[in-house]
């Protein structure tokens, strides 16, 4: 089997430094890489890079996750497909379950080098399984962050009319809705705790990544814990509305 390393950039809010974001891309790259010497895959690598695309986006709509696809689907042997985590090949199981499914099916193999602190390691039938679970959980948790941002914006205290939080922004009108610059980073947050993370590796992710905090400077535990809190009363009232209706 070739080996392909697949890394994709999420898109950044123009404050983030474009050479800390590098340096991320360049650690996820050494990551892979060491993954692949430790797992003596071999020598032959294509490293596919996806710049600056969200993972909402479907693979074939992506310029480099169509080349992924092409090179996938018109192969005459199989592939290692080795990437950093589930969320850089895809945050669109809608879409991208099926394709994912199917290439497994052909004999391509996936590795997730780092997947809430864990190695999935697709030459097995134990890591082909867990593959298969984490794209099922990746669907349930984009589907649970959707119905959170929706009555979320019902849920908004009245003292805070005036002030949008992070990830959000105010209309003319004073209703909340996402900012599609910052609220990507809301998602990275809650995704990262929901595969594990505590609050303090979460921090050092998000500065490591090169994002400055809501108000400048570093993340913190603090800051974090005030962002997974005000999400996760979010969900906990949107719960209790379903129930009571």
């Amino acid at each position: 089997m070739s080996i392909i390393i697949y890394v994709r950039k999420s898109p950044i809010p123009s404050c983030v430094d474009k050479d800390n974001i590098q340096r991320s891309v360049d650690q996820q790259l050494a990551e892979c890489y060491a993954y692949i010497e430790s797992r003596k895959l071999g020598p032959d690598v294509i490293e596919i890079i996806d710049g600056d695309v969200s993972g909402n986006v479907p693979i074939r709509e992506r310029e480099q996750g169509r080349r992924l696809a092409d090179i996938l689907e018109n192969a005459t042997f199989n592939w290692h497909i080795v990437t950093y985590a589930l969320d850089r090949v895809s945050r669109c199981p809608d879409y991208d379950q099926g394709i994912l499914l199917d290439w497994i099916s052909e004999g391509h193999e996936f590795h997730l080098v780092n997947e809430g602190g864990c190695t999935i390691d697709g030459s097995t039938a134990t890591g082909r399984f867990l593959f298969r679970m984490r794209m099922i959980m990746h669907a349930f948790e984009r589907e649970q962050l959707s119905e959170r941002v929706s009555r979320g914006k019902r849920h908004w205290h009245k003292d805070h009319s005036n002030v949008a939080p992070f990830g959000y922004k105010l209309d003319e009108n004073k209703l909340v809705l996402v900012d599609p610059e910052t609220h990507p980073i809301v998602e990275d947050i809650m995704g990262m705790r929901e595969d594990g993370l505590n609050l303090s590796q979460i921090a050092s992710t998000l500065n490591d990544d090169g994002i400055p905090a809501p108000k400048g400077g570093q993340w913190r535990h603090s800051t974090v814990s005030k962002i997974v809190n005000r999400e996760e009363k979010k969900r906990d009232e949107a719960l209790l509305s379903t129930m009571e209706d």
